[in-house]
């Protein structure tokens, strides 16, 4: 009867976390039909968008363009084919109103990929039940919500969501494909070409989780050839050999990418530091980022977390041997996340769309560390027995903190995303900076006018609006609008 009123226990929290979420979601997705097209959507999106516009294309010339616009970009500009490919398809470039799915496919793909991983990680290593996964899911899932630096460019702009959001997510699943086929008894098939697809899109995407995922996979095969070929001497193992091919694809893929001639182009505009300087610097700022990110509510947040992951202990037979060398571990994974943008960009401030993931990094991991420091308290320092009843200790406890969380969140609620989202929508600043953007695409698609002055905005809402043109007609920005839409000039009205 206890097993039975703790797992309805347990339930019961799984439920009221779920419920969080849900609420969290509603604000940011009912600012789905304000979202619009802007900047590097034009510069990537414009040469399928004209082609659409002049002709009535088959798939083939669609696909040819969107190659050819990849190819352009990798030779002039970044290596990041996968990115780029995506970019040139942007929902725009077939109608403005389908820009609406942008906010459905960043916010759907960061919560499912987080989903899955956890899922993934968790019912294989330690046999958590599916309220454990969903807990621990959804409350980095809602954290990421809430707490990512500049959520304009995670969830409403396709070009960065695509670059940092997606690919972020494309790494959760290859990494989630490699457990799989780990700790199946078969190889399947179906897991190794998916993986290759997910290799290949990562590969391809922004340097960040390209680095993250090399050092992932460089760890597991590590271990593999370590145990399988030099300790144990079993070169027959066969699925050490699908290890390794799948490596060499990685490694292949980001290759690729790596020495494409447009990065160096790019590289030269910027005064990018050393290797060596990179990654001391980046090992600074991983312990500064920790610092910023460790706050009152982030904390509490992991205190409610204690008695689900606790109870989902139970039926490990995990050992957790190595706590301090997984703390050691994750902090370098961490760290090296900036090391990308500082032998890229040098001391200039990094752009929010790549600290995004850097926190939603942040939060999966210090949830994974907290499972493997109570993992191995469990294991080799605390023995509760069985006798003490802790059901009604678990309740109160969550609920003190459940009410603290939410007193402190409300707070500072204008540090919570969908707080923001909230305000955004009852203060009508979405529907007007949505009216105001249609105007200004309705003057754009007037053939009568070859050169375009348009109204600055008049709101400029911190969810949806992420640049705009200036009153140079040169800035790249207002070249890219002029493409896009077969304008000869484009510019801002002078205030």
């Amino acid at each position: 009867m206890r097993i039975l009123e703790k797992e309805k226990l347990m339930k019961g929290i799984t439920w009221c976390i779920v419920i969080g979420l849900i609420l969290a979601i509603i604000p940011l997705i009912a600012l789905a039909p304000f979202a619009h097209s802007c900047a590097d959507d034009y510069s990537y999106g414009y040469a399928l968008h004209n082609l659409l516009v002049e002709s009535n294309p088959s798939v083939l010339e669609m696909l040819n363009t969107v190659i050819k616009n990849t190819y352009e970009y990798y030779i002039t500009w970044q290596g990041t084919y996968s990115s780029i490919f995506l970019m040139s398809i942007q929902p725009a470039v077939y109608s403005e109103k389908l820009y609406i799915i942008v906010p459905f496919i960043m916010i759907g793909s960061m919560i499912a990929s987080i989903f899955i991983f956890m899922k993934v990680l968790l019912t294989t290593l330690l046999k958590a039940k599916w309220y454990h996964v969903v807990s621990l899911s959804a409350v980095v899932s809602c954290l990421t919500l809430e707490y990512v630096s500049s959520p304009v460019e995670s969830f409403f702009w396709f070009n960065s969501g695509v670059h940092y959001t997606i690919m972020f997510s494309c790494m959760l699943l290859l990494i989630s494909c490699i457990i799989k086929l780990y700790s199946a008894e078969k190889i399947k098939a179906k897991y190794i070409f998916l993986a290759i697809i997910l290799e290949i899109m990562v590969g391809g995407g922004n340097y960040i989780t390209l680095l993250v995922t090399f050092i992932l996979l460089s760890l597991f095969i590590g271990r593999e050839i370590y145990v399988e070929w030099i300790k144990k001497k079993n070169f027959r193992a066969g699925r050490m050999y699908v290890y390794c091919v799948l490596y060499l694809i990685y490694v292949l893929a980001a290759v690729v990418n790596m020495i494409a001639p447009g990065n160096q182009k790019r590289k030269s505009l910027f005064a990018g530091l050393s290797i060596s300087e990179s990654i001391i610097t980046s090992m600074k700022a991983g312990i500064l980022a920790i610092d910023f990110c460790t706050t009152i509510i982030i904390i509490l947040s992991l205190v409610v977390l204690i008695p689900i992951i606790w109870d989902m202990l139970e039926g490990s037979k995990y050992q957790f041997r190595y706590p301090a060398l997984v703390v050691l571990i994750s902090f370098g994974i961490f760290s090296s996340m900036y090391a990308p943008l500082y032998y890229s960009f040098g001391l200039l401030a990094a752009p929010g769309r790549a600290v995004n993931i850097i926190i939603e990094a942040y939060y999966i991991l210090i949830v994974m560390n907290l499972i493997y420091i109570l993992g191995w308290l469990k294991k080799n320092v605390i023995q509760i027995k069985e006798k003490i009843e802790l059901n009604k200790l678990v309740y109160y406890g969550f609920s003190a903190v459940v009410i603290l969380l939410g007193t402190m969140a409300l707070g500072n609620k204008e540090q919570l995303n969908s707080y923001v989202g909230f305000q955004t929508l009852i203060s009508g600043e979405g529907q007007t900076y949505h009216r105001e953007v249609m105007e200004r695409i309705e003057m754009l698609n007037n053939p009568d006018i070859s050169e375009v002055e348009l109204k600055p905005f008049t709101c400029k809402p911190k969810l949806l609006f992420m640049s705009d043109i200036t009153e140079d007609i040169t800035d790249y920005k207002n070249q890219a609008c002029a493409l896009y839409y077969g304008k000869e000039a484009v510019k801002l009205e002078e205030e």
